[in-house]
């Protein structure tokens, strides 16, 4: 009997332990425990899309608040997070399409500290179109183009390539009662268990963590080099826009997102080697956006989050306008701009086009 209640002591102690740790780690949220519980902004403005799984919800209006940073998300009538625009060009101006992921979306910022609206400020006379959305990867940027973005008869596609691309452009998503879901392959109920509890409970993704850093078990990072059949899918992909691109008469240029290191500092991660060998094989400019984010003295990710925060999107869309006048495609305004070097420039390659496609 004393056995018995002794074991009883036992569990309950460690119970209530455990719910204590569980308390303490939500409320200090380590970056690993931040990481898995914060919410993703495209669970909640976003619709499915039957060509590219899901996009932007056409005049969503909502709040984004994470542990890091809180902020207004507004889409506009054409699914775009800018402002009202056309798809007819404005007489006399040039237009650059913007296409990305979280970080071309402006995950984190409001919509005018976007390196959108930063690189439009640095280059009067031409406007820049917001096109990106949240968690896409390179096959929804490129089908996008092809349906909805070509358009809008940009001069410069301007692609914000992030190294998770590759990974992430055979990922499937559904809608789970309007919130967008990812698609696990042949799910089993541990396997869904595992996700709730990451997504759920902070002591146990922080342990799950821990279990993978020393090896005990499998996921947590990129893998150290991306998988031949990964990249070989992703060069697809960009050639598919390269072709899209010079059928519309547009000009593809590419800036490299890096990854969030140790103490904040930009670095390269898996891919970058791959992307750049083939820029300079399909004769497309490529820039490498890690040493211009490497000069602010504000921090330019935020603390615990990987994405930019003002001043990175500042940082980055500085050195992209010098980057694009140093091209010779835009003219600079009177704004000062970052002075970056040119990591990567090609001759852009191609049969010339008269006007633009409808």
């Amino acid at each position: 009997m004393r056995r018995r209640a002794g074991w009883i002591a036992c569990g309950i102690s460690s119970l209530l332990c455990a719910l204590l740790l569980e308390g303490v780690f939500r409320w200090r949220q380590p970056a690993v425990v931040y990481l898995n519980l914060r919410p993703n902004v495209q669970e909640y403005c976003t619709r499915p899309d039957p060509a590219l799984q899901y996009r932007n919800r056409e005049g969503f209006s909502g709040r984004f608040r994470t542990g890091d940073f809180s902020t207004t998300v507004r889409i506009n009538s054409r699914g775009l997070r800018d402002r009202e625009v056309s798809y007819a060009r404005v007489p006399g101006r040039r237009r650059i399409l913007l296409l990305g992921d979280s970080f071309a979306f402006g995950w984190g910022v409001e919509a005018e500290q976007t390196v959108a609206r930063r690189l439009e400020a640095h280059l009067p006379g031409t406007e820049v179109l917001n096109a990106g959305c949240s968690g896409w990867s390179t096959r929804q940027e490129v089908d996008f183009f092809r349906i909805e973005g070509r358009r809008y008869r940009p001069d410069t596609v301007l692609l914000l390539f992030c190294p998770n691309d590759p990974v992430e452009n055979a990922q499937r998503y559904r809608f789970d009662r309007g919130r967008l879901r990812l698609v696990e392959e042949d799910p089993t109920p541990a396997t869904r268990a595992d996700r709730w509890l990451v997504k759920t409970s902070a002591l146990y993704g922080l342990g799950k963590r821990v279990l993978q850093k020393f090896g005990l078990t499998a996921g947590g990072a990129l893998p150290p080099a991306i998988p031949a059949d990964l990249w070989r899918v992703e060069e697809d992909l960009l050639r598919r826009l390269i072709t899209t691109c010079r059928n519309q008469n547009a000009r593809l240029a590419i800036a490299y997102v890096p990854g969030k290191g140790p103490g904040g500092r930009p670095i390269h991660l898996p891919g970058y080697d791959d992307l750049a060998g083939f820029a300079r094989r399909e004769a497309v400019p490529l820039f490498d956006l890690t040493a211009p984010l490497s000069g602010p003295d504000a921090p330019v990710h935020f603390p615990r989050d990987e994405h930019w925060t003002p001043e990175g999107h500042a940082a980055a869309a500085a050195a992209l306008a010098d980057w694009l006048v140093r091209q010779g495609t835009h003219q600079r305004g009177k704004t000062r701009v970052f002075q970056a070097k040119v990591v990567e420039r090609f001759p852009v390659k191609g049969p010339k086009h008269q006007g633009h496609a409808p």
